[in-house]
């Protein structure tokens, strides 16, 4: 009845106005129509990742720098997973060289990462895997997937020793 249909509508409404028609429910329109709202937003979705990743200054070959700004990086996410008690299961390497290609190269490690080192274990593997070091580096990043609370910890498979198998197989026994 008012003639409002849009928000451009409501927007041209005084706020005297709105509270006379409205009563203190005006006052919400008239702020909520400038993008004014004092609530606290909480989410109700589970972070799904965590990662960190740095753009280089200078775009670089030499594997000892690249090693230890990946150390920087594992240390911010494994600060990250040790302040909210959570650890994760994969983990993904990503690298943009000076051309702009960007690769990842990414692990799902048979124990659940829940620090510094448990991730920098599988850095030289992932690194391996990519040109960098051949090809120059622009940005190096890290991340990790599939988190869990730190208390569901992935149990260990452990390996047991077969008669007549070499010491260099595995036996992997599936439950049902």
């Amino acid at each position: 009845r008012l003639g409002i249909r849009t928000g451009a509508d409501l927007r041209s409404w005084p706020l005297e106005k709105l509270v006379q028609h409205f009563g203190k429910q005006g006052i919400f329109y008239f702020n909520i129509v400038r993008g004014n709202d004092p609530r606290a937003v909480h989410s109700e979705r589970k972070r799904k990742s965590i990662g960190a990743e740095r753009t280089l200054g200078k775009d670089t070959r030499d594997m000892n720098q690249i090693h230890h700004i990946m150390k920087e990086l594992v240390d911010r996410v494994a600060a990250y997973l040790i302040s909210n008690k959570i650890m994760a299961q994969t983990m993904t390497v990503k690298i943009r060289y000076a051309d702009f290609t960007t690769i990842t190269r990414s692990i799902t490690a048979g124990v659940s990462l829940g620090n510094g080192d448990d991730i920098l274990r599988y850095i030289p593997a992932l690194l391996e895997r990519t040109e960098a070091g051949y090809r120059q580096v622009r940005l190096i990043g890290v991340s990790l997937s599939k988190l869990l609370p730190a208390e569901q910890k992935q149990p260990r498979q452990m390996q047991l020793p077969f008669p007549g198998l070499h010491q260099d197989e595995n036996v992997t026994e599936e439950q049902e």
